[in-house]
């Protein structure tokens, strides 16, 4: 590594690849860039590149070879006879600071609010404010972590606003995602939507695709949770094609999952495993093995809610397979749970089929007496998650025709008037041709 190369610059390299989950590369850089300063004889350099490489550690699962790393470092430092109390402070902090990182990753939450803390107080004694806020990020993660959202919301916000101040939109990026899954945290969808929205901008704003990515990501899952597919459909298609032009595949994986489960939520499952077998195929292909086995698994639920059990217990098979060579006892568990229920299912489908041919006959005849509460029960009980998948709201309106064909005006007013959030039923109109269809006559056999 040649000495003119600037090791500031690949600090901050370093900290783009952490960003991105890029721990390897992270570590080139902050090791090249150790030595840099070592060579220079940088001493406060020395401790910022050392505390990159802490991190780059932990983002390769070496936590304990990190905290060693840090103790050595920080012991160096404090026996170097440093005479000035300000740079020996400035030279503890980023050691101080990475010892807290570390004891975050070891569970060891009081510790690491205590030694972030610390750090920030020397920090603050030698002016370095964005390093003050770095350490703000320590207890919203300890926070977040512990399921403390409120404390987490409040000390992400305030580490956002110290990086706003300084003008660093990565940093404050980095404190407004840690905002979003506190919102999500605490259940408060609508608020995690905004802060992804927030976040999204300032990701944006400095073309991080991936940053934008994951806020689209968790702008889907909020809008899952709060009734709005089609929200979270085009929120999961945007993480999508962010993560694309990141040429982050396994997230753009993730994506068409979240994107399949939308289009559950509205009862379009072929779209669904359109979908899902997308982002099944990409795991396959990257080598995510993991994914591959939780594809595999909800892909077999998918296909077992539509009745589709050979396919469904193949998949189901696969992603047992695949958990045992991963020796992923839960995944290995649920996927044989899976697998003795596809072994009952042909029983339950036929009795969830009988039920759905009886709440149908229940919601013609309130139809045809104008009984509107009847007809909404019918309703709410054909949208149980137990019969997604097993009709059509076509089906529904097949089985009406006979009605629309004896009285089309007041049997679509009442529909309309009646069909709450049913909005294919709500939009319904009466055919031009009315007349009892073949196939409609499934719903009033008796079995």
């Amino acid at each position: 590594m040649p000495s003119s190369e600037d090791p500031r610059g690949l600090l901050e390299k370093c900290r783009q690849c952490i960003r991105e989950g890029s721990a390897d590369e992270a570590h080139r850089q902050a090791s090249d860039a150790l030595a840099i300063f070592e060579e220079r004889g940088d001493s406060i350099g020395q401790a910022d590149a050392a505390r990159a490489v802490v991190n780059a550690m932990v983002g390769l699962g070496q936590v304990q070879e990190a905290a060693e790393f840090a103790k050595e470092r920080l012991s160096g430092i404090r026996k170097s006879g440093e005479r000035s109390l300000p740079i020996l402070r400035r030279r503890e902090a980023p050691l101080m600071l990475a010892t807290a990182e570390v004891q975050l990753e070891a569970n060891e939450p009081e510790k690491a609010i205590a030694s972030a803390a610390q750090a920030r107080g020397f920090f603050q004694g030698v002016n370095d404010w964005h390093g003050a806020a770095e350490a703000q990020l320590v207890p919203a993660k300890v926070h977040l972590r512990q399921g403390s959202s409120k404390e987490a919301i409040a000390a992400a916000q305030a580490a956002a606003e110290s990086f706003r101040r300084l003008g660093d939109r990565p940093g404050e990026a980095v404190a407004l995602e840690l905002a979003v899954e506190a919102h999500f945290g605490a259940a408060d969808y609508a608020r995690a939507v905004e802060a992804a929205e927030t976040a999204q901008a300032v990701f944006d704003g400095i073309g991080d695709r991936a940053g934008v990515g994951r806020m689209l990501q968790w702008a889907a899952r909020a809008n899952l949770e709060r009734g709005r597919p089609e929200d979270a459909l085009d929120a999961a298609r945007g993480a999508m094609r962010s993560f694309t032009e990141a040429g982050r595949r396994r997230d753009c994986g993730h994506s068409m999952m979240w994107a399949a489960r939308a289009h559950i939520s509205q009862q379009e499952h072929n779209h669904a495993l359109i979908m899902a077998k997308e982002a099944l195929s990409t795991f396959a292909q990257i080598g995510e093995r993991k994914c591959q086995a939780d594809a595999e698994s909800e892909i077999s639920q998918m296909l077992m809610q539509t009745g589709k059990l050979e396919e469904a217990t193949s998949h189901a098979e696969v992603a047992h397979r695949l958990y045992k060579e991963l020796q992923d006892n839960k995944g290995k568990k649920e996927a044989n749970e899976m697998l003795c229920t596809l072994e009952l299912a042909p029983d339950a489908i036929e009795l969830r089929q009988a039920k759905i041919r009886s709440l149908t006959r229940k919601l013609v005849r309130a139809v045809s007496s104008r009984d509107p509460q009847a007809f909404k029960e019918a309703l709410r009980d054909l949208g149980r998650a137990e019969y997604k998948g097993m009709f059509a709201v076509a089906d529904i309106k097949a089985a009406l025709d006979p009605l629309m064909t004896d009285d089309p005006g007041g049997t679509t007013r009442f529909v309309r008037a009646n069909a709450g959030s049913w909005s294919e039923l709500a939009s319904i109109e009466a055919p031009k041709s009315a007349g009892l269809k073949d196939w409609t006559m499934r719903f009033f056999e008796e079995k």
